[in-house]
């Protein structure tokens, strides 16, 4: 009767325990799965920010630095690729008058630009420390998540 009722409970806790482990699974997922999707949309709209940046300046001021990224798609672009856009709009930018009232759209783009470069490395900071910990990290490697780099100077 004892071997009974003791195998009983047994399976009963091995139960409880497996139960448990899926829903700490799901639950570490569905956070990991909710940060990238954050990470996410905050670089689509740097990578729109960018375009807008470069049509802007290409558009009004005709410059050859940036005539070469007015027809690429932004998001199929390699990180550096991006780093020498960013480099060639800083270049232009910086020999454009402020001050000029058609510049008024440029410079509130590119400060916007900065602006969610900086949310998107602050957003790949967050997420990179998260699945970098445990239990975390276990799940990050099956979910196979895409790296990206910074593009301000963190480590």
């Amino acid at each position: 009767m004892f071997l009974i009722l003791s195998g009983k409970i047994t399976l009963i806790v091995l139960l409880v325990i497996l139960i448990a482990i899926i829903v700490l699974s799901f639950i570490f997922s569905n956070r990991i799965r909710r940060d990238f999707k954050k990470l996410y949309r905050a670089r689509s709209r740097f990578h729109i920010e960018i375009r807008k940046i470069v049509n802007l300046i290409f558009n009004i001021h005709k410059s050859k630095e940036l005539e070469p990224y007015t027809k690429v798609v932004i998001k199929n672009l390699s990180h550096q690729d991006k780093v020498d856009i960013i480099n060639a709009v800083d270049e232009v930018f910086n020999t454009l008058d402020v001050k000029d009232k058609h510049n008024k759209y440029i410079v509130e783009t590119y400060h916007n630009m900065y602006m969610l470069m900086d949310e998107r490395d602050k957003l790949l900071e967050e997420f990179n420390q998260l699945i970098t910990a445990f239990p975390h990290c276990i799940y990050a490697r099956f979910m196979k998540l895409p790296e990206y780099d910074y593009y301000t100077h963190k480590n």
